[in-house]
């Protein structure tokens, strides 16, 4: 199979996601860093605004429905703006907003403004002529999601320091007109609000092992859970908006699950007054073995999914749910992927060690092949398994690839996601050792060909797999705006996450002796193989500084090392231009360490850094 070419994952790096509920479906596009409300069709997408909220930092769904099925939402870096017709848009108040959600001719959302030095986070009810006015609902709480309003009944969830969304939250329902406020849940972690007749209904892994739907219904909790599925969705807690159920007519609801023994998603029908499932939509029906968004209109299911080889797209499966029809696709079928590379594209294989360890392995079918081990970031997340060209173009160039969801992945149950707690930066590490030894074991990789990547916190995961391996199991590693020093994250990071490694590690500067130990960055003496360190100038979230001190470090120790800075890029790379030269740097890099061919594209010396 030739090889997949870095222009062609770059220049076919659109994404498809937040579909809504109108007819024709209205979805968002996501190009060269840029999202659109589409389609537009009396509009150019140079005329369109750059749809994107940076609400805590990661923003989510930057927009949300309004009355004649428009759209009003978040323009980037200036504030509301609105459809007046569809295509055709205006400007409203100025500000940074997010988590939309339609409550009546308004919208309720999260507002971020700076007071005092001080990050603040309410939740207000934006409405008027043009959007200009701003009426808070809420406020006095550290963070605030998923606000949902019908007809004088607002519901929301809410959290403080130092929790973080997947620990404890508290779900609230207010009564404008009475003002009486109802704390529905104070505990686990919930989101994903719908109201509808005077009923509150959310997701929630309160008091349970996995996320069910749970309801307040005539002044009692309802929880409808289904055995062995996981109501979870990727995302959850990090970025605003994010749905994967919701009402369908009769007392229905379609659900997105996961089968936590077979690692299957399908959609579920259920009956919101008996908890029966009234149908199960495998991926036989829905064309999709991931779905990533999930909306409804009357008895449509709207959502949008792909698979390993076919990119995601939007769906619609209508009343009576035998089958889906595809709306739109992210790829057009003559594009030169699918034509040309996908019908080769290798499968994911699910494996689990002995340790309980996760992990999808793509095999290229050769005889133990070099690997590459990918760690997601979060680190309280889970990879993905839909069309991932990132992860078939080191396929088509000889290498296996296994992607990790360590200990502390979300997706597995509340036991597996807090297997981290207090031990970031070692378990994690600890069972991307476990899985590579597996995979050597069973005679299926070179042991001697082993690099790792990854990004935020899997680029910290990376870092401590290579400098506190016991022995040289990893040959190489690339850390994509990676943490390197625990101490100066924790007191350069953002609000968001400005606590949350009071869980994940300890204290601080309580527990100073544990951070210390765990900082890839105080142990450089450690380290000796090959580090390729990639990182966005502008990040927030993982400053410059954190791969500028490894660099440096790495450098004058004498090992092997590249830094490339990309100018105008944040928290992960948006930018066509980047996101190819990222994959050829990375290239470049690991083929030098081991002897391959590369095509030397991106421009790499050792032991300098490169401005892009």
């Amino acid at each position: 199979m030739p090889k997949l070419p870095s222009s062609l994952l770059s220049s076919s790096s659109i994404s498809l996601s937040s579909p809504f509920p109108t007819n024709p479906v209205r979805y968002l596009t996501t190009s060269d860093g840029k999202t659109h409300f589409s389609p537009s069709p009396s509009s150019s997408a140079a005329e369109l605004p750059n749809l994107r909220s940076t609400v805590h930092e990661y923003g989510g769904t930057p927009c949300q429905l309004t009355q004649g099925d428009l759209c009003v939402g978040q323009s980037y870096n200036t504030g509301i703006t609105y459809e007046t017709e569809p295509g055709k848009w205006s400007d409203g108040i100025a500000g940074k907003y997010g988590d939309f959600n339609q409550s009546g001719p308004d919208v309720v959302c999260i507002r971020e403004r700076v007071v005092d030095g001080n990050v603040v986070n309410d939740i207000v009810r934006i409405s008027g002529e043009g959007f200009s006015d701003c009426e808070v609902i809420c406020e006095g709480v550290d963070f605030y999601s998923y606000p949902s309003s019908l007809e004088g009944l607002t519901g929301w969830v809410e959290w403080d320091h130092p929790n973080m969304p997947w620990d404890d939250t508290r779900v609230v329902m207010l009564d404008e007109a009475t003002g009486k406020k109802d704390v529905l849940e104070t505990e686990g972690s919930s989101g994903q609000i719908r109201i509808r007749e005077k009923e509150v209904w959310y997701v929630s892994d309160s008091g349970g092992e996995y996320y069910n739907l749970r309801g307040f219904v005539n002044g009692e909790k309802k929880v409808v859970e289904v055995q062995d599925e996981d109501f979870s969705v990727g995302g959850f807690g990090w970025s605003g908006g994010v749905r994967s159920w919701g009402f369908l007519d009769g007392g229905l609801a379609a659900v997105k699950s996961k089968n936590v023994k077979t690692g299957l998603t399908s959609i579920l029908i259920l009956n919101l007054e008996t908890s029966e499932v009234v149908k199960r939509l495998s991926s036989e029906v829905t064309l999709c073995d991931s779905i990533s968004s999930l909306t409804t209109r009357g008895n449509d299911i709207i959502y949008t999914g792909g698979s390993y080889s076919s990119p995601e797209g939007v769906y619609v499966i209508s009343d009576g749910w035998e089958t889906a029809r595809q709306e739109v696709r992210s790829l057009p079928e003559d594009n030169e992927i699918l034509k040309d590379y996908a019908p080769s594209f290798t499968a994911p294989k699910h494996i689990e060690t002995s340790n309980g360890v996760h992990a999808y392995l793509y095999h290229p079918g050769t005889e133990k092949p070099p690997l590459l081990m990918k760690c997601h970031g979060g680190p309280t997340s889970s990879t993905s398994l839909t069309f991932r060209l990132d992860i078939q173009y080191w396929l088509t160039r000889g290498y296996a690839v296994v992607d990790v969801d360590y200990s502390g992945s979300s997706g597995y149950g509340k036991t597996y996601r807090e297997r981290l707690k207090g031990a970031w930066g070692v378990r994690d590490r600890d069972d991307c050792f476990d899985v590579v030894e597996y995979l050597v074991g069973e005679g299926l990789v070179d042991e001697d060909k082993v690099a790792i990547d990854g990004g935020s916190a899997g680029g910290y995961t990376t870092l401590c797999c290579l400098t506190f391996q016991p022995k040289s199991i990893f040959k190489a590693g690339c850390s994509k705006y990676g943490i390197s020093d625990l101490t100066s994250l924790y007191e350069s990071t953002h609000k968001f996450e400005s606590r949350y490694m009071d869980g994940l590690i300890g204290k601080y500067p309580d527990d100073e002796k544990i951070y210390f130990e765990r900082c890839p960055l105080k142990y450089v003496e450690k380290l000796s193989c090959p580090v390729l360190l990639l990182q966005g100038a502008e990040d927030k979230v993982v400053t410059p500084d954190q791969s500028e001190m490894m660099f440096d470090s790495l450098k004058a120790k004498g090992v092997k090392t590249s830094l490339v800075m990309y100018a105008g890029e944040q928290h992960g790379f948006r930018k066509k231009e980047n996101i190819k030269h990222a994959l050829d740097a990375e290239e470049d890099f690991f083929a030098e360490v081991f002897g391959l061919e590369s095509g030397g594209e991106a421009g790499l010396k050792m032991g300098e850094r490169l401005e892009r």
